[in-house]
């Protein structure tokens, strides 16, 4: 493996650093790239990605069991420090025969919840003793839940446990105990993982994907015992994160999924991260409190009035991202064309922004 491959890809991650952009990518044949507030831009004054460049990288980034999984999977995420710089996560998959790269910068520093324009009805979530939230939306969501666990550990004596596939970020215990395994590097796989949280007896558990129905069932057994539970979907909103969940079981178990997300609903957190006017982003929101007409809409999946709630409840209750994003606009925090890019609905939006 080559040392000038190492020395290339540091370069560009400290460059990408200095310009405060969150990905970089490297695919053969074109310039690297990196996205800034969303922006993709491309860097024009480095050489072409070559093939033995991507060949060597893959090597230097992967150890031996990353690279039979890569090989028998074709795509994988890991986790590596770079120097002087810190943890980024590097998504390896194939174009052409070829390893391309997508790298995620991430944050070393925590970022306070407070700072993250998070609505109060976050906190009420956060603050609940039992049940599941649902954390979903854009690549951002996974530094959201970071701060939501950080908020906890700072403010609570709780054992909070997590499993990540991979582990993004560490944070360091304060008045909390924190737990955190990866999958694949302490626990062969989330559902063996989940298998043993409830003998070390978790207050707060986080869970950073769910794919599959064992995983979804283990959760509702877990919060069942009075266990704060936050689980990550890769999703824009609380309806369809829910659909998707009915989606991991046959039809005929629907009516037991209706009833068991109706119990175990705390509620549900949606963020997106919009261009601000002057430069960076801000985080939009969807929030639903998992009250009781919410659970008694989904036990009987009237999803459609699940909906409908969202926006005609009332900011205690829940905050559709439409009425955020017109919030941010009449603030002047972001443009109106912005919002109309992010929203859930446009003719819901115009209507909120002409009042």
């Amino acid at each position: 493996m080559s040392t000038q491959t190492q020395s290339i890809f540091n370069k560009i991650c400290h460059l990408a650093a200095e310009k405060q952009a969150n990905q970089i990518y490297f695919l053969p044949g074109q310039l690297p790239a990196i996205r800034v507030n969303g922006i993709l831009e491309s860097l024009n004054n480095q050489n072409i990605v070559s093939a033995s460049f991507v060949k060597d990288l893959k090597d230097i980034l992967t150890n031996d069991n990353e690279k039979e999984e890569l090989k028998e999977k074709q795509q994988i995420n890991v986790v590596k420090e770079v120097e002087n710089l810190g943890n980024v996560q590097i998504d390896i998959y194939f174009s052409k025969k070829l390893p391309c790269f997508r790298i995620e910068l991430l944050k070393q520093k925590i970022p306070e919840l407070d700072n993250l324009n998070a609505p109060d009805l976050v906190k009420k979530i956060i603050n609940k003793e039992k049940g599941v939230v649902f954390l979903t939306g854009d690549m951002g969501r996974y530094e959201l839940m970071a701060s939501i666990l950080n908020y906890i550990n700072k403010n609570k004596t709780k054992f909070i446990a997590t499993l990540e596939d991979p582990i993004k970020t560490i944070i360091q215990s304060n008045n909390s105990v924190i737990e955190q395994r990866g999958v694949k590097t302490d626990v062969p796989s989330f559902e063996k993982g989940l298998k043993f949280i409830r003998e070390r007896d978790p207050d707060v558990l986080m869970v950073s994907r769910v794919e599959n129905s064992e995983v979804m069932d283990q959760i509702f057994a877990i919060a069942e015992t009075g266990v704060l539970v936050f689980a990550l979907f890769d999703s824009c909103n609380t309806v369809k994160t829910i659909k998707r969940i009915l989606h991991f079981y046959s039809f005929n178990k629907a009516d037991h999924v209706k009833y068991f997300l109706s119990e175990s609903l705390a509620g549900s957190i949606t963020a997106c991260q919009v261009p601000k006017i002057g430069g960076g982003r801000v985080r939009a929101y969807e929030v639903l409190l998992g009250s009781s007409a919410v659970k008694n809409n989904v036990a009987s999946g009237k999803f459609h009035r699940l909906s409908g709630m969202i926006h005609t409840v009332g900011d205690q209750m829940a905050i559709s991202l439409d009425q955020h994003l017109a919030k941010l606009v009449q603030m002047g925090e972001i443009m109106s064309d912005k919002a109309l890019k992010y929203c859930n609905d446009k003719d819901t939006l115009r209507t909120l922004l002409s009042k």
